[in-house]
């Protein structure tokens, strides 16, 4: 078993007004493959946000912090009507473990994951791995314009 990673996610803000585009940077100490998710604040549902179809390598060098969007081609839009809630996370691993997961649990990027929760994320990805996955979210504040 692996050591524990540590895994830094931060929103560039805590608060968002409604479909403002938000941004996160991810960083660990270590050389790790991340895994980045946003939980849609209407359906609940999960999707992939991090690696996509603009950037497939999921690994990140030690201290060299990962901004999403950064470039790549994809926004992520604050809120949905009525929400004034919204929450991301991010997983990082010692060594590659996507492709040694079940088929059922390698979803296409931007789509609904059948997991219902990060930490079921999480807990796939640990048993793969058979070593510790850090699991770090961000809640953000969404508010009308």
């Amino acid at each position: 078993i692996g050591k524990p990673i540590e895994l830094i996610v931060d929103v560039s803000k805590t608060r968002y007004r409604r479909g403002e585009a938000v941004e996160l940077s991810v960083k660990t100490p270590q050389a790790a493959y991340v895994y980045c998710y946003v939980q849609s604040p209407t359906t609940g549902k999960i999707q992939r946000i991090f690696p996509n179809r603009f950037v497939r390598d999921p690994r990140i060098e030690a201290n060299s912090p990962l901004e999403l969007p950064g470039a790549q081609g994809f926004k992520v839009a604050a809120g949905g009507e009525g929400v004034t809630r919204q929450t991301l996370g991010c997983l990082a691993t010692e060594r590659e473990v996507y492709n040694d997961l079940p088929p059922q649990l390698r979803w296409g990027d931007f789509e609904d994951i059948r997991l219902g929760t990060f930490e079921e994320i999480r807990d796939a990805f640990a048993l793969v791995a058979k070593a510790p996955v850090a699991l770090e979210g961000a809640v953000i504040e969404v508010v009308d314009n």
